[in-house]
């Protein structure tokens, strides 16, 4: 799993929820107040569209493996300082 991009590791925490794109969206909506579609999931994924640190911060939230934004967001180990 070494050099994964935002959006393999986005896909990681998606798939250990063993959820498909529309089942969290649909999650990530409900628990927060972003307003996310499926067609920008999909786009973050697949890196057709760039990530912001705003978008770690969300989605690192609904890690189920708590592996923190610096993960998610640049693949670095250990855990985030608040």
């Amino acid at each position: 799993m070494k050099n994964l991009s935002f959006g393999g590791r986005l896909k990681l925490i998606r798939s250990a929820r063993g959820m498909t794109q529309l089942e969290f969206v649909a999650l990530i909506n409900a628990r927060s107040s972003e307003r996310l579609s499926q067609s920008t999931l999909s786009k973050l994924e697949s890196g057709r569209q760039a990530a912001t640190f705003d978008d770690a911060m969300l989605f690192a939230r609904f890690d189920p493996l708590n592996r923190g934004r610096a993960w998610l967001a640049w693949g670095a180990d250990g855990e985030d300082e608040d």
